[in-house]
């Protein structure tokens, strides 16, 4: 991509392993994608799909799995790609030059670099746009199909329980009548009888053979006052049959509908049957489906939201570390928005920002990621000038926020200590200072 034919981008999305900008030029609209493909596929690099072509492959700005990094992407919005790399991409910030590039299947975005690979015609990288994106979007097919099935599975349990509670209501409905005709033989008693009665008895006449009538009582309450609360009671429970038999209907539907759509998402292979099957799903049960991931619009997108007060930092496999900026934000961060199953990693002893490494429930935290983390507490503490720092961490669950504390204080329980000595190279890689 030479000066003739620079693009200004509209839109960009960043996460650790795949970067996708929206930039128009000469009249049309690209996307620019640096990515790869399952480690079996050896697809990766750089790659230019039209609009049309692009929305075959996924939908959205990023496939299903990719968590935005909102700092680096909103680096790139309103930034002028200047050249195509076989691996990366140079582009013009307000801030200045700044390098995307791909090293093994994550990225890093560099500051001021020159360009470190051979030049990519822009015909030819439109050439492999498809193969690119055919590539990153089969990677997301597993992750898609797992957290769909998994949402689908949680709805159909929802469901059942509505289900069962309607049901135990209609139950409870059928007795309405009989309430009702107890009632009528148990008032007149009632009248006549005082307050401390544990019992009220009567015969009802009405059937063959008579049967005896029992209801208990609450002593500190007017039998008479009860007796007619179960008039009450009957008529509601009668009144309510014409509102809960749909109700029924529609749980019905929908528990033997979401079983469909889970059986139709194990067998789909690709993500545009996933899609559509997600959508079915919003459709039909909008209050029990939802998606975690921003592909769903559900709990990540809202979750990345609340990231955007901290430093977010990625990790040697990609995954993010999450830090906070000042006492607000470590509270925030420890007490609002880091999960109990979290890692929680702070400067033993010192004053420091708090660090947390988002993890699914029980995944563990490699080692170098647990390294990587433990330096960046270091660093951003008082202990940053020594060589070796003690580091303490334990999953979010095991810390507690005394009662009137100042913020971002925490009382931590269970925890464990690691001394890092500093690597200089590690840290600068981790602040993004050098390739």
């Amino acid at each position: 991509m030479n000066a003739a034919l620079q693009a200004y981008v509209e839109e960009a999305f960043v996460s650790a392993h795949l970067c996708v900008w929206k930039a128009r030029i000469t009249g049309e609209t690209l996307w620019v994608l640096l990515g790869s493909g399952p480690p079996a596929s050896g697809i990766l690099g750089v790659g230019v799909l039209s609009h049309d072509a692009k929305k075959l492959h996924f939908t959205g700005r990023a496939p299903p799995g990719h968590v935005r990094d909102a700092a680096r992407s909103a680096l790139f919005e309103g930034a002028t790609l200047t050249r195509l790399g076989e691996r990366s991409v140079l582009v013009e910030t307000r801030e200045g030059t700044h390098l995307a590039v791909l090293r093994g299947n994550n990225v890093a975005v560099l500051s001021n670099q020159p360009p470190l690979d051979e030049e990519l015609p822009l015909e030819r990288a439109r050439e492999r746009g498809a193969a690119i994106a055919e590539a990153v979007a089969s990677a997301a097919v597993a992750f898609f199909q797992a957290e769909l099935t998994g949402a689908l599975k949680k709805a159909r349990v929802k469901v059942a329980r509505r289900l069962s509670a309607v049901e135990k209501d209609l139950a409870a409905m059928e007795k309405a009548d009989d309430m009702l005709l107890s009632a009528q033989w148990l008032l007149p008693i009632a009248h006549s009888a005082k307050r401390g009665q544990t019992e009220l008895s009567a015969t009802d006449w009405a059937t063959d053979p008579p049967r005896e009538l029992k209801v208990p009582l609450d002593p500190a309450r007017s039998p008479r006052e009860q007796i007619e609360g179960m008039f009450k009671r009957a008529r509601r429970l009668k009144a309510g049959r014409a509102f809960a038999e749909p109700r029924r209907d529609q749980a019905k539907a929908q528990e033997n509908a979401l079983s469909d759509l889970l059986t139709h998402a194990k067998e789909a292979t690709n993500l545009a049957a996933l899609t559509e099957l997600a959508e079915r799903a919003r459709v039909l049960a909008p209050k029990d489906f939802a998606l975690a991931n921003a592909q769903g619009g559900g709990g990540a997108r809202k979750r990345e939201e609340r990231v955007r007060g901290h430093r977010v930092y990625t990790a040697s496999d990609g995954s993010r570390i999450l830090v906070g900026r000042t006492s607000q934000e470590n509270d925030e961060l420890t007490f609002k928005l880091a999960r109990p199953h979290d890692l929680w990693l702070h400067a033993k002893g010192r004053r420091g920002a708090h660090v947390v490494v988002p993890r699914n429930k029980a995944e563990g935290v490699p080692q170098e990621v647990l390294v990587d983390a433990a330096h960046l507490a270091a660093h951003f503490s008082e202990a940053r000038d020594e060589a070796v720092v003690d580091v303490e961490y334990t999953h979010r669950k095991f810390l507690k926020k005394p009662k009137g504390g100042a913020p971002g204080l925490a009382i931590v329980e269970r925890e464990k200590v690691i001394a890092v000595r500093i690597e200089t190279a590690r840290l600068a890689t981790l602040l993004g200072e050098v390739p």
